[in-house]
């Protein structure tokens, strides 16, 4: 609407708060078919260190990948205002395209949890050789039309032409 980065910026974080408001509504109005016992001292200490472990990699792996997002949007931005809008909105296309790798991943890992746990060795690494040779044709197929559709999607979402040009740069350097 015109009114800049700091009130986009303040109404994303409103409208998360919102979210979290919401959600923690529900459960606390026993709407939820999940039961919250919101005391944390009756927890189980065994199955806090399970979550520990098993969240500790994540949240690290996340917080990394947080840490160097920052540096980064610091390095395009100190290059130029145009640049820093052509790299936000290829960052923001790109996580589109992923959304059929997260949906390949979470049943890789389903398939793969299931057999490591029976022990099938065999069928973990047939699952896997499946999960490759799948993602790197879905990857090319996806990079070659992002390539060659980046000017006409580009154009979608901004109607600068620096910004569209160097968008469609960036697609055609990194895919």
């Amino acid at each position: 609407f015109g009114l800049g980065v700091k009130v986009a910026g303040l109404a994303t974080s409103i409208s998360y708060s919102i979210a979290l408001i919401y959600t923690i509504s529900i459960f606390a109005q026993k709407k939820s078919s999940i039961i919250v016992a919101w005391n944390i001292f009756k927890a189980k200490k065994s199955i806090l260190k399970e979550i520990f472990a098993l969240g500790s990699p994540q949240t690290l792996g996340l917080f990394s990948i947080s840490i160097s997002f920052m540096f980064l949007n610091r390095l395009v931005s100190s290059i130029g205002q145009i640049q820093m809008n052509a790299w936000t909105l290829c960052t923001r296309t790109d996580q589109l395209l992923f959304i059929p790798f997260f949906g390949l991943s979470a049943a890789n890992m389903a398939l793969i949890g299931q057999n490591y746990g029976r022990n099938n060795l065999k069928r973990v690494k047939e699952i896997y050789k499946h999960h490759l040779f799948y993602s790197f044709f879905i990857v090319l197929i996806l990079a070659v039309f992002y390539i060659l559709l980046a000017p006409i999607l580009f154009k979608i979402f901004s109607n600068v032409y620096a910004v569209v040009q160097g968008s469609v740069l960036q697609v055609r350097l990194l895919s």
